[in-house]
């Protein structure tokens, strides 16, 4: 039998010999990974380096952001203002800061009702303490239930433990359990 083989070698040159294509060959597969590897580890460090300075400059602007808010709002709340009435008549001139803890202070001593409306007759009670005392009142009822709740529980099972102790006593007298454990031991001697 003959064979005959016939290789085509197309990617050797005709000045190569097979030794030199195929070292080059390996030598750019080689270093074909070696740039692939080297590109995502420079990659990876890139998106690292970029995540921190974007963390840094988000830092900063928000602080900067920040700043200048506050700085507009100690600046607004320290300008003067004055209120009037419907004919432009001045009733009140102040700063800012002190019109809004003055109405917060009028807001919280508001007499109210027993429902915490404001408005009409008797109403004894600022609003500031209605709040207080219904949230008392609220965390009040919550805990009374949950006592009892843990009380009646505590109460079922402890009694629960002792009916059962002793109906198991009186269930043993009557079936006269101690006198057929005596009559065993003295059939035993």
């Amino acid at each position: 039998m003959k064979f005959n083989v016939e290789i085509s070698l197309d990617w050797i040159d005709d000045e190569d010999t097979i030794d030199s294509a195929v070292e080059r060959r390996i030598v750019d597969a080689v270093a074909d990974r070696i740039l692939a590897k080297a590109q995502q580890k420079i990659e990876a460090e890139v998106k690292k380096s970029l995540g921190e300075i974007e963390d840094t400059i988000g830092k900063r602007a928000i602080a900067q952001i920040e700043g200048r808010i506050n700085k507009t709002m100690d600046d607004w709340l320290g300008d003067d203002v004055t209120l009037t009435d419907t004919w432009g008549k001045p009733t009140w001139s102040g700063k800012l800061v002190d019109l809004i803890r003055t109405r917060f202070d009028e807001f919280w001593q508001q007499k109210v009702d027993s429902k915490g409306t404001v408005g009409g007759y008797g109403k004894t009670t600022s609003r500031l303490e209605w709040v207080i005392d219904k949230r008392i009142i609220d965390i009040g009822t919550t805990f009374a239930k949950d006592l009892a709740a843990e009380v009646e529980t505590q109460v079922k099972s402890t009694l629960s433990a002792r009916l059962k102790a002793a109906l198991g006593d009186e269930l043993i007298k009557n079936l006269g359990v101690p006198r057929l454990l005596e009559s065993m031991k003295l059939s035993s001697q």
